[in-house]
């Protein structure tokens, strides 16, 4: 409730003059409603005043809500905050031609991200092209906002907070098999595709060791030997025979015709951060 508006309703300033007879002609029952008037008024100003007024002099919390500032004091307040801590406004769509924007409002142009810099009304110039109101704040990918798809099939985009990579998670992307191929019986384990390999041996194996080694990254490998086996696995030197950490025991060959299932896990950057354990087909 807002406080009733005072307005006088008698006039005194007769009465003096008037009172010939030496009797006041003073209405005293009108002057106590004046007065009564004024109390009034005044006791619904100070109810009010205290409903948005502290004891302290400062405003009552929760007062303001934000309706009460126009665009430009929100303008002003927004440019007062710098750094990370800036209000940033989402505005959709850049919409050229009466459209008002304050500053730090976000629209998209042309796949862009554009930050307004002033409060202004748009006209046909659009954000690309008009570096007064408009700065670049995110710009798309090569094919739409993302880092480029071709040739990333079944791989997961990550980023590190800076830069952004498509990678295979090893632990999770199982819908593919890696073909391992061994060269005069050396073999080398991608530990950057597919979680799934399988090797076929046709050979004794002499090195057996892993590239692309990060932590967190593992696979598993089906080894299947052909019937002219068995076939040996190295007994020292790097990878297989010496580097990897075994979790029961390393085998010394793996029989003709039968399958074992080479796991791999990676807790670092180097072959001796491997842990692997073996089961062998009975």
């Amino acid at each position: 409730m807002q406080p009733t508006p005072y307005a006088p309703s008698e006039d005194f300033s007769q009465d003096e003059s008037n009172n010939v007879s030496g009797r006041s002609t003073v209405k005293t029952a009108s002057l106590d409603a004046e007065l009564g008037n004024i109390s009034t008024t005044l006791t619904e100003i100070l109810t009010n005043l205290a409903i948005i007024q502290r004891d302290d002099t400062r405003l009552m919390n929760d007062i303001l809500q934000g309706h009460e500032f126009s665009g430009a004091a929100i303008s002003y307040l927004a440019s007062l905050i710098v750094g990370n801590n800036t209000v940033l406004v989402p505005r959709g769509a850049w919409v050229g031609g009466g459209t008002d924007y304050l500053i730090s409002n976000l629209v998209e142009y042309g796949g862009n991200v554009y930050i307004s810099l002033t409060v202004h009304t748009s006209a046909a110039t659009s954000p690309d092209a008009d570096s007064t109101n408009w700065r670049i704040f995110v710009t798309k990918g090569s094919d739409g906002g993302v880092p480029y798809r071709t040739g990333n099939a079944n791989k997961v985009l990550t980023t590190d907070g800076v830069n952004d990579a498509w990678l295979f998670l090893t632990n999770k992307q199982i819908n593919g098999i890696t073909t391992d191929v061994s060269v005069a019986g050396v073999i080398t384990v991608d530990l950057s595709t597919n979680f799934q390999h399988t090797l076929s041996l046709t050979e004794n194996i002499t090195s057996w060791v892993t590239s692309n080694r990060m932590a967190g990254r593992a696979v598993d490998i089906r080894v299947v030997s052909d019937a002219s086996g068995p076939y040996t696995f190295p007994a020292a030197g790097a990878g297989f025979g010496a580097d990897w950490k075994w979790m029961n025991g390393k085998p010394a060959q793996l029989a003709a015709s039968k399958t074992a299932i080479l796991s791999l896990r990676c807790y670092g950057a180097l072959e001796s951060d491997i842990v692997a354990s073996i089961g062998t087909e009975l």
